[in-house]
């Protein structure tokens, strides 16, 4: 996952395929323990879409768990907690990548 984001971040000449501006690799659970490497994060405000999230996230049921990192609770908690830092009700937390405006 991390060499496509960083093949689509890499630089193309004029007439190449085209480049995108911005590339964030979603902070997952269990990526909490290489937070202290990452320089820095994106979030961005998903309140207006958590309970379409949590429906998709019950529909993975085989990849969710009752309780712990992979529950639908603690991933909430884990939205919300993003969420503080913009003051708003829930967010999901990005590794940027690239960004080039």
């Amino acid at each position: 996952m991390h060499r496509a984001a960083f093949a689509a971040a890499r630089m193309h000449g004029p007439g190449g395929k085209p480049t995108p501006s911005i590339v964030l690799g979603y902070r997952g659970v269990e990526d909490r323990w290489s937070a202290l490497s990452e320089e820095w994060w994106a979030h961005v405000d998903t309140s207006a879409h958590w309970e379409t999230k949590q429906e998709a996230l019950r529909a993975y049921g085989t990849q969710m768990r009752a309780s712990g990192p992979r529950s639908v609770e603690q991933v909430r908690l884990i939205d919300a907690a993003a969420g503080s830092s913009l003051a708003v009700d829930h967010a999901e937390t990005f590794v940027p990548y690239r960004l080039a405006y």
